[in-house]
């Protein structure tokens, strides 16, 4: 006599395995495009030239600090990095919980901190100009960098500054109003004129390729490296410039 199974098919041995295995690679597609790949629609005109508002981008937090694959911690001049505003006002725990749904369903192109009634928009692309143990000032919206000394001690240091295009070996291109820059008062940092800071361990000092905006250390000084995101890796929808 065969004896007959009993309990619900559902939970028989022949199911659980697509399940796990469903579940299983929705995790690592969420962690893939978390961490590795993350997509990120740009909103400002901050970037222009080189990436223009609404243009659409991957960057990777593999090796930043908040990140569980430390690979690489140092963030070379020039790198364009995605950093959270300093002024960015985080969302209820609930909320955030949220949030991360709605991020994954959408492949972060949406986020609910970008609703106005519900947070600021934390995400920001910037240019990384300085590095820690770095001296920098800016004048007429360019940054002037005196690299720390190779004994590390800012007492030897000559008062010999290179501008960031001959330091950096990159190649980008800035926007700057120069006639603007030359009939107002020197002294109002939104005009591309900061006083001398020395960058402290972990410190860096970014800048918006559009200087003008001034949303950026010009403004609100360096930032720590607890706030940069992820490197900018490239665009994957390049949109045209408004004319």
């Amino acid at each position: 006599m065969v004896k007959k199974k009993s309990g619900n098919s559902f939970l028989d041995y022949s199911w659980k395995v697509p399940i796990i295995v469903v579940f299983f690679s929705i995790y690592i597609l969420h962690l893939f495009f978390n961490t590795v790949l993350i997509p990120l629609r740009v909103n400002s005109i901050s970037m222009e030239p080189g990436i223009n508002q609404h243009s659409y981008l991957f960057y990777s937090s593999v090796g930043m600090p908040n990140n569980i694959i430390p690979f690489n911690r140092k963030i070379p001049r020039g790198t364009v990095v995605v950093l959270a505003a300093p002024y960015h006002e985080t969302l209820p725990i609930g909320l955030n919980w949220l949030n991360t749904v709605y991020r994954f369903i959408t492949l972060n192109i949406a986020d609910l901190n970008r609703m106005k009634h519900l947070g600021k928009n934390p995400y920001m692309v910037r240019r990384v100009i300085g590095v820690p143990g770095d001296t920098i000032y800016m004048t007429n919206n360019i940054a002037q960098i005196q690299p720390e000394s190779d004994d590390g001690r800012v007492e030897n240091r000559s008062e010999y500054f290179t501008s960031e295009f001959e330091l950096i070996q990159k190649n980008y291109v800035i926007l700057s109003d120069e006639q603007k820059t030359r009939d107002w008062p020197k002294n109002l940092p939104l005009l591309g004129n900061t006083e001398r800071v020395t960058l402290r361990q972990g410190e860096y000092f970014v800048l918006a390729d559009n200087r003008d905006i001034g949303n950026d250390s010009s403004y609100w000084g360096p930032i720590g490296i607890g706030q940069i995101r992820g490197r900018v890796l490239f665009q994957y929808i390049k949109k045209k410039k408004n004319l």
